[in-house]
Formats: C-alpha cells, structure tokens, sequence
C-alpha cells in the first residue's frame, strides 16, 4: 500500500501547510499532489511556493497563479491602485523571479502515475482553472474527463468544497481547501483547514480519507494579519482572517453584494469593483456582521 496527500488552494498560508505536511509525515505518506491556488491573500506566498517546489513535482497550476502572469505581462493595468486587487499585486511584488518562473512552468492539466494509478490533476476543470465543478452540477464535466483522458482517479480543486465521488469505478475527489476555510456551512467546525490521503493498493483507491488541520482561531489569525499595516485598505484580507473564527469563506458573498451595489449605482465596469464602492460595501458588511467573528 501507498499514501498520497492531495492539497488544494494554500492561498499563502505557509502556518497551516506546515501542520499538514507534518501529519503527512505522520501517515506515512510517501507522494505529494498540489492543485493550484497556492499563492495569493495569504502573508508567505513565496515561501509556499518554496515549500511545494521541495516536496513534489507534482502540480498544477491554479488561477491565482495564472492571475500573477496576467499582471507580470501586463495585462492588469486595472488593478493597479484597486482595494480588491491589492492583495494580488502585493502577492506579485513579493514573489522572486525564481516564483515567477516556476509559476509559469506549471501545466493547467497534468496526467498522474499514481503508484500505478492512471490520474489527472487539474485546477477547476481540464477546460479553465476557474470552473466550480461540483457533484450537485457537473456530471458533464466529469465525463467529458472520463471520456477525454480514460484514467481511474481525477483530482479537482479551485470549488473549496471537498467531495469523494465515484462514477462508474473512476473517483472524482476534491480535498477542499487547505489554506482558507470551505465554503460550505457544513463545515462550521474548529478544523476547517483540509486535504485529502489515498491510499493506493494493487493500482486501485483502496482508501481515501478526509483529514483536517486542528488550528487555534486567534494564533492563526495573528500570523494571517501579520502584514495589514501595509494595505491600503485591509477589509479583504480581515474577511480571510474573520472566516477563521466562522468557519466559513463568505468573500464570494461579499463580492456578489459589492457588485450589485456598483450596478445599482451604474456603474457598466464592475470587475475589479471600483474603490468607493468597495469602500461603501466593506463598512456595510463590517456593520451587518459586528460581533460575530473579528468585526
């Protein structure tokens, strides 16, 4: 039998893939697979991406990694000076060149032998790094992969909602995230932080477990916030850092109700979401949410 530990959006947490790749250690596993998301919001993006290049050549690229290229070429002008953006861009400025090109060697897709395993690792999906591909509405993708590349265990990302599925003796599994908290409210617990250990046996899954990172609330925060005094405006990574304590990763909320509030006003431009109603939905949500995690 072989362990293999799948890990999915760190997101620059460097505390919390530490813990992991100790229990890891603990497990007895013996191969690594990161998909992608490993940079970006969180305070040690370089120093995650140090990490990962040690431990495995097995990645992929997410899209916050492709959102780092986009700007190292240029192509981002908008976000220079833009709150939503800011985390990005400082992500950016504090990536080495040795990140930058390690980031764009990555593949989006990447076929696997798994100790004899045929698998494939991707991001999203084998189309875009930034498909939600979930169980609840997706079984066309899934077997659009199936049918695309024939292997016996995909392994999706990006959704940061962990799921094992089997379809017709092929396992479709999303270990959900490991640097910020799911986006699912079942997950309202203390070990919100997760990855996934298959256990590979005669070339088959024989096991697969779902295993989470115990965290203490405050500490973890403290470590997330450690560079705020050099935002400009800190309400986005403050929601990251408040999600710690409410065990549930309400940016996606935020942003939704930000850009319906810059449409009401008319604004035809909504992404990035301009600065003052950024500013007008951030006080908004902080007064909404007083008192139940860091607000």
């Amino acid at each position: 039998m072989n362990k293999v530990a799948v890990f999915s959006d760190i997101h620059g947490n460097l505390d919390i893939l530490q813990k992991a790749i100790d229990m890891c250690k603990a497990e007895g596993v013996e191969r690594y697979v990161v998909l992608g998301d490993m940079i970006s919001d969180g305070p040690d993006s370089q120093a995650v991406l140090d990490t990962v290049m040690e431990l495995t050549d097995d990645v992929v690229r997410g899209n916050r990694e492709e959102y780092i290229l986009n700007y190292h070429r240029g192509e981002r002008a908008e976000w220079e000076n833009n709150y939503q953006c800011e985390s990005l861009v400082k992500t950016y400025e504090n990536l080495n060149n040795k990140g930058i090109q390690y980031i764009s060697g990555l593949p989006n897709v990447k076929r696997l032998d798994l100790f004899g395993l045929d698998s494939l690792a991707v991001h999203g999906s084998h189309i875009n790094t930034r498909h939600f591909i979930l169980p609840s509405g997706s079984i066309d993708v899934y077997m659009d992969m199936y049918d695309k590349y024939n292997c016996s265990l995909y392994l999706l990302g990006h959704s940061h909602q962990s799921y094992y599925l089997n379809l017709r003796e092929r396992y479709f599994i999303n270990p959900g995230p490991l640097g910020i908290p799911s986006a699912m409210n079942v997950y309202k617990r203390d070990d919100s932080f997760s990855m996934g250990i298959i256990t590979i046996e005669d070339k088959k899954v024989a096991e697969y477990e779902l295993m989470y990172i115990p965290y203490n609330p405050v500490k973890l925060k403290e470590y997330y916030l450690k560079d705020i005094g050099s935002y400009k405006h800190t309400f986005w990574i403050e929601l990251i850092a408040d999600s710690f304590f409410t065990k549930f990763y309400y940016s996606l909320d935020f942003l939704h109700m930000a850009q319906q509030m810059a449409k009401d006003k008319g604004y035809g431009h909504i992404d990035p979401i301009p600065n003052d109603i950024w500013e007008i939905a951030s006080e908004k949500w902080k007064k909404e949410h007083k008192g139940i995690g860091i607000f």
